[in-house]
């Protein structure tokens, strides 16, 4: 059965080539995430028990269909390549974070923190995830000033009801407070708990948040189990279990939101695959693989992750739906 939002997109409001380069300097995003964000926008909160989403995980839905099994068209003007189209719900995208994240090794965690905000604070959902990544970045500051530097590791998790809240990993670089921070769950060493605690939950609530958690890290943490805990809940939706339908909803407020579900500070980007230098190519949108892989065929080139070949004016006119590529951008 069509999607009834194919009456909303019809193949005449697809802009031309020219349009296509306007709008890719302008970052036009996809129309599925402008769906799903407005839906956002009207689910309200004030802390009532349950919230209506199922319009935001049906746009989520109808964007990770529509984006499935696509490449994306990159062209210099001499060269034209094709590269599967990853985004952040895939198991592509799993695989090649955990060997990203598999770099990241022997961080000496000191302390875990769990920061929330209050939901009879805020009108709207949406103004929660706004809000939160600010709260952070005024923690932030504040652990800087009177800690020294430190490296993090912050994850948005989101709640059964969808609200959001953040698990922090905090490694500092004094030796001193470095100590401080590990020998706080010792009896010996309440105080020392006591006093950050009662600190940090003082920052917090003078900037509109929420409950806040301490807790001292024993032993090591294993960063890639860590974090892809995490993002295994962002990616398993297939099913109809009732985590598996949370699965879903946790992606599709991070797609509403287009928030990332993780972030590092920055001396742990390090795992970051290296700035490679610019090769000239244009970004021209995204084709299905039944297109790409009909014009391999016949031109007898190898199909697969990647495909290249030299431009050739003919070929666009030979196969205009694999060269008029129509989407302007992923997430």
């Amino acid at each position: 059965m069509e999607s009834p939002l194919v009456e909303l997109f019809p193949s005449s409001s697809i802009p031309c080539k020219t349009t296509r380069v306007i709008e890719r300097f302008s970052r036009q995003r996809s129309p599925f995430f402008n769906l799903a964000k407005n839906e956002l926008m009207r689910v309200m909160d004030l802390g009532v028990d349950s919230m209506d989403l199922r319009l935001v995980q049906l746009h989520f839905q109808h964007w990770l269909e529509h984006y499935h099994n696509r490449f994306c068209h990159l062209s210099n003007g001499e060269r034209e390549i094709f590269l599967k189209s990853i985004n952040r719900f895939t198991e592509d995208y799993r695989r090649s974070l955990k060997a990203r994240m598999s770099r990241l090794k022997d961080i000496d965690w000191a302390v875990k923190i769990e920061i929330t905000l209050d939901p009879k604070r805020f009108m709207g959902l949406y103004d929660e995830f706004m809000y939160l990544p600010k709260l952070w970045h005024t923690i932030n500051r504040w652990l800087d000033r009177t800690y020294g530097a430190h490296e993090f590791l912050r994850i948005m998790e989101i709640t059964k009801k969808g609200r959001p809240h953040l698990h922090i990993l905090l490694a500092f670089h004094d030796p001193k407070w470095q100590k401080f921070f590990r020998s706080m769950s010792r009896r010996d060493k309440q105080r020392r708990f006591q006093a950050f605690y009662g600190e940090l939950k003082d920052v917090s609530e003078r900037n509109n948040g929420g409950f806040v958690w301490v807790k001292p890290i024993k032993g090591e943490i294993r960063l890639v189990n860590y974090v892809m805990k995490y993002v295994n809940k962002s990616i398993n939706f297939e099913g109809i279990d009732e985590s598996d339908v949370q699965n879903h909803v946790y992606g599709a407020l991070l797609f509403a939101t287009n928030r990332r579900l993780f972030s590092v500070s920055h001396g742990l980007r390090m795992f970051a695959k290296p700035k490679k230098e610019k090769q000239g190519f244009s970004y021209l949108g995204c084709v299905p693989s039944s297109e790409l892989k009909s014009f391999c065929k016949e031109k007898d080139i190898p199909f697969g992750f990647s495909v290249s070949f030299d431009s050739a004016l003919v070929d666009q006119y030979r196969y205009p739906l694999l060269f008029e590529s129509r989407d302007v951008e992923k997430h």
